[in-house]
């Protein structure tokens, strides 16, 4: 990301849809603790709304400096916001697209008209560019998740007396398929010892867990998470199908990574160069590769041990809370720099306007049609 000047003075923040913050939410809602726990660190106030239900959208949005609109958000407060947005016009109002919904699933994400907000946050290069396509161009920024490091850190001098632990997030059967194919047979074969975390698996996962010589060790709290990592040798990252897009990892490979334990990783598209293959992790495209790897970490400490510390050191450079925290205020000055006509263009265009916007001509004129940023402006 380009560098620029950084917003100084503390700021008034609002999270809609907030519901992944304060509840399990899975990844990203760890992420987003983690940046609204920064943001709290540095000085800057942070109000968080589920994003759902009745709101006096007055009242929470006086004084405000940015608007948060996550894309878990009900698009009927999205429509109110908005609107208020258009006759105030006095904050940032930004939207974050988070795990592809918007590339891959566009046109669920069509419930949203985004006439009027300044700024759009993706979550990999690929979601921003399809932005661009549509006419945001340099309103569209590329956002990564990261890992919480006040969180997610080693336990030194912890003994690792186990071989495999993997953690899956809160009702996560979606890879249930490659956990077994690449996890659960190659640790079989290997004879590992270790233990399986994860939330209401049914008995036949259950029996196959324990078919592998692995123990189910049922859902595991955040809070002890980095603990049994210490205690294990390597864990695995399986990335699910919606993180297929290209640069978009699991979050629990930024969390591990950063917790300072050696990871395999099933394969997945590192567009952006996040990390280095090979240095910061392994990789193993079938339970053959898998299996060399396991048995590879395993018996060579000395790898193992470099293979950790280059990883935790990839994290602790670029994909940090606090680094993406940078990257927000960075965004939030961009904007507030932009020249005086592109703002109003986008970021306070007649309440009327917004009210008929239509995304073609002829077609009925909707809030549920998804605004670009260029149809905004030229009109």
């Amino acid at each position: 990301m380009e560098t620029f000047e950084q917003y100084e003075e503390p700021i008034r923040l609002v999270i809609f849809g907030a519901g992944p913050v304060s509840g399990p939410g899975g990844g990203n809602g760890r992420f987003l603790r983690g940046v609204c726990g920064e943001l709290l660190a540095r000085g800057h106030a942070v109000i968080l709304h589920p994003g759902h239900g009745p709101l006096d959208v007055d009242a929470v949005l006086a004084d405000v400096d940015v608007v948060f609109v996550h894309d878990g958000t009900d698009p009927e407060l999205v429509r109110r916001v908005r609107l208020h947005h258009a006759g105030s016009g006095a904050y940032r109002l930004l939207f974050y697209d988070t795990h592809q919904r918007e590339a891959s699933a566009p046109l669920p994400l069509r419930r949203f008209n985004l006439a009027g907000f300044d700024g759009v946050l993706g979550a990999c290069e690929a979601i921003t560019q399809s932005y661009r396509e549509r006419g945001w161009e340099s309103r569209a920024f590329t956002w990564h998740e990261a890992a919480d490091t006040n969180r997610f850190a080693p336990h030194p001098g912890v003994s690792r007396y186990c071989d495999l632990v993997w953690i899956g997030d809160r009702h996560d059967l979606g890879v249930s398929q490659e956990l077994g194919a690449l996890v659960l047979e190659p640790a079989r074969r290997l004879g590992l010892s270790g233990v399986i975390h994860g939330d209401q698996y049914p008995w036949r996962a259950r029996l196959a867990i324990q078919r592998s010589g692995l123990r189910y060790g049922g859902p595991l709290a955040e809070h002890l998470v980095p603990a049994v990592w210490a205690r294990h040798r390597f864990t695995v990252a399986l990335p699910r199908p919606r993180h297929t897009l290209p640069g978009i990892p699991a979050t629990r490979m930024f969390e591990a990574l950063a917790a300072g334990i050696p990871l395999i990783s099933a394969p997945w598209e590192d567009t952006e160069s996040l990390f280095t293959t090979g240095r910061d992790y392994l990789v193993a495209r079938d339970g053959r590769e898998m299996e060399a790897a396991m048995r590879t970490l395993r018996s060579d400490r000395a790898m193992a041990a470099e293979l950790a510390r280059q990883g935790r050191a990839t994290v602790l450079a670029r994909h940090t809370c606090a680094h993406r925290v940078d990257e927000l205020m960075a965004i939030l000055a961009r904007l507030r720099a932009s020249s005086h006509e592109s703002a109003s263009a986008l970021a306070a265009p007649a309440r009327a306007r917004l009210q008929g916007f239509s995304r073609k001509l002829g077609e009925k004129s909707s809030d549920s049609d998804y605004g670009s940023a260029k149809e905004v402006g030229a009109r």
